[in-house]
């Protein structure tokens, strides 16, 4: 395991999960096996530059963009409001399910 695996790891699951996604939802976007997902994110293997240019290109569009080597040896996440507006989507629809698989007597003692 090299520094750039464990780099990119950490890029690959700190992008996924911003945008919520699951590990299954981002290998239908972006054509790669679930397994591969979870190996480059355990930095169990090296990936390809057209693995990593096709997981970042999935990324961008959807409002994400990693800017490596800022600041030097890290990396940073650059959202753009389309991002934003997404998380905020997926953050208040767990709110509502919450909501909604909470026991009545619950909801009750709360109010």
């Amino acid at each position: 395991m090299t520094e750039d695996m464990v780099v990119f790891a950490l890029q690959l699951r700190a992008t996924r999960t911003l945008l919520g996604w699951r590990q299954s939802e981002l290998a239908v976007k972006s054509g790669l096996a679930q397994p591969t997902i979870a190996r480059l994110e355990r930095a169990n293997m090296m990936p390809r530059m057209s693995t990593v240019t096709r997981l970042r290109s999935v990324f961008k569009e959807h409002g994400v963009e990693v800017i490596d080597n800022l600041p030097q040896g890290g990396f940073t996440l650059q959202i753009n409001p389309q991002a934003v507006s997404a998380a905020l989507q997926i953050m208040q629809a767990s709110d509502g399910e919450k909501e909604a698989n909470r026991s009545p007597e619950k909801q009750v003692e709360e109010k």
